[in-house]
């Protein structure tokens, strides 16, 4: 889901189980505060981030259980939204992103 209001993303850990997202010590808690109230979610240092063309490396993501909210997988936040220079164009009904030229 696409949340421009949202200053980081967030990734469900039940969405993710085989991967290991497990507490480290360079990790931290960190609380997020929302429409739908005060949320924990554990900050890890990822070493890549690719999904099509898009990809970010060295960079922190949020995860934390999101069972309130069945059917979402997570939120796509400002911070990549804005790095990857993502366009959202209500009128086709479509997110692209912009290549510098």
């Amino acid at each position: 889901m696409l949340d421009t209001g949202a200053a980081q993303s967030i990734i469900d850990m039940s969405a993710v189980q085989s991967m290991d997202v497990s507490s480290r010590n360079e990790d931290e808690f960190v609380f997020m505060s929302g429409i739908g109230g005060r949320e924990s979610a554990l900050r890890k240092r990822i070493d890549h981030i690719q999904f099509d063309s898009y990809h970010m490396e060295n960079s922190h993501l949020d995860f934390a259980y999101l069972d309130a909210h069945p059917g979402i997988n997570g939120l796509l936040g400002s911070d990549i939204l804005v790095s990857g220079r993502f366009v959202i164009d209500l009128n086709k009904m479509e997110v692209r992103q912009e290549h510098v030229k």
